[in-house]
């Protein structure tokens, strides 16, 4: 559960700009039997220090999320100390729903002529994009597309709209209408059954950034799209 006590209502601790922190996929809401929400800070900073012994937490403005702060990253001379964290599944906006404020995730449903798309806003402009293909019959999942722009690259977005797209297990084109209910809610549900989901993905391109960012997606392949008979017959 959120620790309120160690998280500081500042962003002044690391040398990077507000907007430049790495983002890492490292906060996690947790749907309770009775409904409720228990919010999960992580345990350890990438380098796998405590956070109940090395660090604390923080607020930045600018992005609206919380950031984890690793002193013993710090004492050991790491640029990267400080992290923003976010929850891909439990923090995505609709298009009616962004404010534009701080880093969103903005998800537009498929349509019958479209692939299902999320963009990743910056204080209300796109820096990121993914798109992908969702069969909820034989629950499988195609990523076809990551991009996020070159200079807002390194900050681990690519991971956050991968993320977010594994998340969304249960879009479909039938019915009138995508979301029924708290969409944070549905999120959630549809993490916790989209457990056997096969996830594949197009082509990666042959860079080392590009095959880097495959490889942390944890995914059994990447770059040989497995798509539903649904699909194939479109």
């Amino acid at each position: 559960m959120f620790d309120t006590s160690r998280t500081r209502r500042s962003g002044a601790r690391s040398e990077f700009g507000p907007e430049d922190l790495p983002v890492r996929p490292a906060l996690w809401h947790e749907l309770t039997p009775t409904g409720g929400l228990v919010i999960h800070p992580p345990n350890s900073c990438p380098r796998r220090h405590l956070v109940s012994e090395h660090g604390s937490f923080s607020w930045i403005t600018a992005l609206q999320l919380h950031s984890l702060h690793c002193e013993t990253c710090r004492t050991e001379g790491h640029p990267d100390h400080v992290w923003a964290v976010k929850d891909p599944a439990y923090e995505q906006a609709t298009p009616d729903e962004a404010d534009g404020a701080g880093l969103e995730l903005v998800a537009t449903p498929p349509t019958t002529t479209a692939s299902g798309r999320i963009e990743l806003h910056l204080t209300g402009h796109v820096v990121g994009i993914a798109t992908m293909t969702i069969c909820d019959r034989d629950r499988t999942g195609v990523l076809e597309h990551v991009h996020v722009e070159p200079r807002n690259r390194r900050r681990g977005y690519g991971r956050i709209l991968a993320w977010a797209a594994f998340s969304r297990y249960d879009w479909s084109t039938e019915g009138p209408r995508w979301v029924r209910g708290d969409r944070r809610v549905r999120a959630l549900a549809a993490m916790r059954r989209g457990t056997g989901y096969t996830w594949t993905t197009l082509a990666v391109a042959d860079t080392g950034e590009a095959r880097g960012f495959a490889d942390a997606l944890q995914l059994p392949q990447v770059g040989v799209p497995m798509y539903c008979q649904h699909h194939a017959e479109r």
